[in-house]
């Protein structure tokens, strides 16, 4: 499955809804929809968010859609910037191996640097990264280091 297409698990009355607010599907069916990532697009951050499980897809359709040309988009970079730091405190053991195998990955390190919420548990995520194999996050582990010290 390559990045760039990834399916989700979507409730079919969380999307389609008829005029009087009645699903037009039985809310048990279950649908698969194809998302296809582009660079930039906050609804594709809306449904990561939704979902809030941050398994392995969900994190590679986030770092997917992140990318330089993004960076005017002042609403987008704010959401990214803290479902990053939501899928790192979740799952930065998926998050690791993916974003090594990225080709813009010093963009996402350069997020990681900048926490845009002083609400982000640094320490906690900091603690969860130095209990694993520190060559394999030795990355994300010192932008981490880098967000804290600008935070204190």
């Amino acid at each position: 499955m390559s990045i760039n297409q990834l399916f989700f698990i979507v409730f079919i009355n969380s999307c389609i809804i008829s005029k009087d607010k009645s699903p037009i599907i039985n809310a048990s069916e279950v649908t698969q929809i194809e998302l296809i990532s582009q660079p930039c697009d906050i609804d594709i951050l809306v449904t990561i968010d939704k979902a809030g499980t941050f398994k392995k897809d969900e994190i590679e359709l986030l770092i997917s859609v992140i990318d330089t040309q993004c960076i005017e988009n002042v609403e987008f970079m704010q959401f990214a910037n803290e479902l990053v730091f939501r899928a790192l405190s979740i799952n930065h053991i998926d998050f690791a191996e993916i974003l090594q195998n990225y080709n813009q990955s010093d963009f996402i390190y350069q997020i990681i640097e900048s926490p845009i919420s002083d609400e982000i548990n640094l320490d906690q995520i900091i603690t969860k990264i130095e209990n694993e194999d520190l060559i394999k996050y030795e990355k994300i582990l010192k932008s981490l280091k880098k967000a804290k010290m600008k935070l204190e």
